[in-house]
């Protein structure tokens, strides 16, 4: 019993530890991802086609297709496709990446795949919605060369998702930013279905 208390004493030691190095930051932006001891999320505590989540920016600047969560086979995700839409489509998800978060990496899986749809950016300031003459932003930096994407999967769906690569910002000289998904497609014309999943904060000093 006193190994049991002593367990739980120093997992909530340590999540008050976490919360306390954030203590001097905006609240709007310093969010872990959903498991906090290893800094991944994995979209499990989600409702099937959420769109709205309170650690991430999820908007739609063209059309009206957010990134949403999907699942397969217990598996959940986050998925953008341009199909049967009857839309052209450009929505953008952000994952904010604190001082003492030195990198990130995550995974993509491509179905139905008849064109590029994806790129990832680099933010220094929390993404919003612009006109689309103005998009992506002239602040923003194409991180997409860094990353494989996962592509190539044109009758149907990979058959595991992709390791993506890991990404640390000191590549680019910055402290702390945001990471954005870009997802641009039209419907009857780039329709390719793009998903992903464990995005993970690189960082030994936040994440075990």
């Amino acid at each position: 019993m006193k190994k049991i208390q002593l367990k739980i004493g120093l997992i909530a030691l340590k999540i008050i530890l976490i919360f306390a190095l954030f203590g001097s930051c905006q609240s709007d932006q310093i969010q872990l991802p959903t498991t906090q001891s290893t800094c991944i999320e994995e979209f499990d505590f989600y409702g099937q086609g959420q769109t709205e989540f309170p650690a991430y920016v999820n908007y739609s600047q063209t059309g009206q297709v957010p990134w949403k969560v999907k699942s397969f086979y217990y598996n959940q995700y986050l998925e953008c496709s341009a199909y049967a839409t009857g839309q052209k489509v450009c929505s953008v998800f952000g994952v904010y990446l604190p001082n003492k978060a030195e990198g990130i990496s995550f995974k993509t899986k491509d179905g139905y795949n008849n064109g590029a749809t994806t790129k990832v950016y680099f933010s220094p300031e929390k993404p919003q919605k612009v006109s689309d003459e103005s998009f992506p932003p002239s602040s923003w930096v194409d991180l997409s060369e860094f990353f494989v994407i996962s592509s190539g999967n044109k009758s149907g769906y990979g058959s595991k998702f992709v390791i993506s690569g890991d990404f640390y910002l000191s590549e680019i000289n910055q402290a702390e930013g945001w990471i954005v998904f870009v997802y641009r497609g039209e419907d009857k014309k780039i329709t390719t279905t793009m998903q992903i999943d464990q995005i993970q904060l690189l960082s030994d000093s936040l994440c075990k």
